[in-house]
């Protein structure tokens, strides 16, 4: 899962070059996302992210698995973002909530960088749209400053979901999940790489691993991802929700998602963070 997913024009925020830089809201506020059918997802965020999103796993770039939450079942289309660019959910994560801005890494230090392609964008210095980034002393201004808080805040927390993901690795809990939605004559659309916790693994860990899981939160963590499985059929009715009612040899649109275990029982200029 890439961190610049939804950047079109990635470039290093820098508190001389962006002075002028003004930011307001626009109409399409979610439309970068419509073609994103996964996100990664922070640790912080599997209680309430349970309710709405089936949790899994998937490698990163390097191939050590990190939490995702599922967003549709094509791998160009994401389910919760309507026609109008608004987000159907009663969550979004927070992996999307940061956009435009992002933080990338440069020879270990952590830059912010925006998508200089975001609409709600204005570069003009005698423009008074949207809010500005800079002051006249070329230091963030509080909604940037509180942008660059949540950006930080995110990557704590991200880091501390690759490590409860590295554990669950470690211990040979995860195991490869099919998930196939059925669309009749549409064909059958598949997701594959995708990793869920083995109930039968869990059960047979060590009574010291369960109760040190029980009193750190890791179990909880687990119990809710393996609760939102249950939420894969809903991605099934979403996606029927936007297809023709039956195809032309009138088979029916998806019923389910049918989801099984594959072995089942630096610039000096940059702002920084």
């Amino acid at each position: 899962m890439a961190q610049l997913l939804f950047y079109r024009q990635p470039e290093m925020l820098n508190r001389y070059r962006h002075r002028h830089l003004r930011m307001q809201p626009v109409e399409n506020a979610y439309g970068f996302a419509r073609q994103t059918n996964s996100t990664v997802l922070t640790l912080a965020e599997f209680g309430i992210a349970s309710r709405v999103y089936p949790i899994l796993f998937a490698g990163d770039a390097t191939g050590k698995p990190v939490p995702v939450v599922l967003l549709g079942v094509r791998s160009d289309e994401n389910l919760f973002v309507d026609a109008d660019g608004r987000w159907d959910a009663a969550y979004v994560p927070a992996f999307v909530r940061r956009y435009p801005f992002v933080l990338a890494e440069d020879g270990g230090q952590w830059n912010v960088c925006i998508d200089r392609a975001y609409p709600g964008f204005v570069d003009d210095a005698d423009s008074d749209l949207g809010t500005p980034l800079f002051g006249d002393d070329n230091e963030p201004l509080p909604a940037l400053r509180g942008s660059i808080d949540f950006l930080e805040a995110f990557q704590r927390t991200f880091e501390h979901a690759v490590a409860f993901a590295a554990e669950l690795a470690a211990h040979d809990l995860l195991t490869e999940v099919h998930a196939v939605a059925d669309v009749g004559e549409a064909g059958r659309f598949s997701l594959s790489g995708l990793l869920a916790v083995d109930e039968a693994r869990l059960a047979a860990l060590p009574a010291d691993v369960l109760q040190r899981w029980l009193m750190d939160g890791t179990m909880k963590a687990v119990m809710a991802h393996r609760l939102s499985l249950d939420l894969l059929p809903q991605l099934a009715l979403r996606l029927r929700e936007r297809m023709p009612a039956t195809s032309a040899s009138g088979d029916p649109a998806p019923e389910a998602v049918a989801a099984t275990n594959a072995n089942a029982n630096a610039d000096t200029d940059a702002i920084e963070a």
